[in-house]
């Protein structure tokens, strides 16, 4: 076998290797999302949340903020914990576009995935 033959077969198996990384959604930097197109898609396609019902979160840990329905987008740095209020806008795909108000009055918009995490608590605005 030349160096040509052990070149050609290299280059085969990671031709096989990338097919198998991109079939599980592992692709990295190759396929970036388009953070903003996904959200402005969700935004259109999914359930307007009217009147706005409010949700606490629940469990262990932190739960994180994306821009988009993707887990691609995430929005480093921003989360929720336990305790938390959340208000809810869209749902999409067992996602949900939310809004976070943090001590200093800043509201915080973002999607997060994990649904089971969000307790109801009623709706604003609405005598339950």
């Amino acid at each position: 076998m030349t160096s040509a033959d052990v070149e050609v077969c290299l280059m085969r198996i990671l031709a096989c290797w990338g097919a198998i990384f991109v079939g599980c959604g592992i692709s990295g930097p190759v396929h970036a999302v388009d953070c903003e197109r996904v959200a402005t898609e969700a935004e259109d396609k999914g359930a307007v949340v009217i009147p706005r019902a409010v949700f606490e979160v629940t469990g262990k840990g932190r739960l994180q903020f994306y821009s988009a329905p993707s887990l691609n987008c995430v929005m480093t740095g921003v989360f929720v914990v336990r305790g938390d209020s959340l208000i809810s806008y869209v749902d999409f795909n067992q996602w949900m576009k939310i809004a976070y108000v943090r001590k200093d009055g800043e509201m915080i918009e973002g999607w997060v995935s994990d649904v089971s995490r969000l307790k109801y608590s009623g709706r604003i605005g609405v005598k339950e």
